[in-house]
């Protein structure tokens, strides 16, 4: 069974924080994706650097 998370983020300074990319990176280990959909205009090398997502 393929396990997949898609995840809702939305603030307002358009930050990413490190309790965030935390919380992600341990559901990484549980799912085969995560599905990361946000309102907020966030800098894509945090999620590349972070080994969060394959591809933008």
């Amino acid at each position: 069974m393929l396990k997949i998370c898609s995840f809702a983020h939305f603030i307002k300074n358009n930050s990413l924080e490190d309790n965030i990319i935390n919380y992600l990176k341990t559901i990484k280990e549980l799912v085969k994706e995560v599905f990361f959909i946000s309102r907020s205009q966030i800098d894509s090398d945090k999620f590349l650097k972070n080994n969060i997502v394959s591809k933008i």
